[in-house]
């Protein structure tokens, strides 16, 4: 400071400036699954860090180590800060669980007559499922429900087998104007 031709000088006031801290983060495996799968997810920093998993900018309760098992779709970053206080956020990963398939079926049949259900043949009636691969590579469900009725058989110009309800043509030739 100078005044009237007097000059003094302050005392020295240390700064410190703290590095930012890095991170990346990495799965361990393909980020792309089925129900029931998982990846997991490694945060790479320096130890001294502390990490704060996060799922679409989120923080996830108790998620702080280095590792992170991911079964849920979404975006997933690591925050870290430093001792000095400093944070950095890591880039994204993007987590994708496909959708399993289901669907639901429904057939009757007659009692005594059998209803092909994949590899099963079936003749009671009930609720039957199957396990199929989708197209995307996970397993589906298919749900049966399976019908039995009581069944006639009309005697009428030859035999003839169908459901109570049921409309059955009988092909018939014409003679003369007469059917035989």
């Amino acid at each position: 400071v100078t005044s009237n031709g007097c000059t003094a000088t302050s005392n020295a006031i240390a700064v410190t400036v703290n590095p930012l801290p890095t991170v990346t983060v990495s799965a361990a495996s393909s980020t792309t699954f089925c129900p029931g799968g998982s990846v997991v997810l490694n945060a790479n920093t320096d130890p001294a860090n502390s990490i704060q998993w996060r799922r679409n900018g989120t923080d996830i309760a108790g998620a702080t180590g280095t590792s992170f098992t991911v079964s849920d779709s979404g975006n997933y970053t690591a925050r870290v800060t430093s001792p000095a206080g400093c944070n950095a956020t890591s880039n994204g990963t993007s987590v994708i669980l496909l959708p399993r398939s289901n669907a639901s079926i429904s057939a009757s049949i007659c009692l005594g007559q059998t209803y092909t259900f994949g590899s099963q043949t079936l003749s009671a009636a009930g609720t039957y499922t199957r396990t199929v691969t989708a197209a995307n590579g996970c397993d589906s469900v298919i749900t049966l429900t399976l019908t039995t009725t009581t069944c006639q058989t009309q005697t009428a110009l030859g035999s003839v087998t169908g459901c109570v309800g049921d409309t059955v043509y009988v092909p018939v030739t014409i003679q003369n104007g007469v059917g035989i």
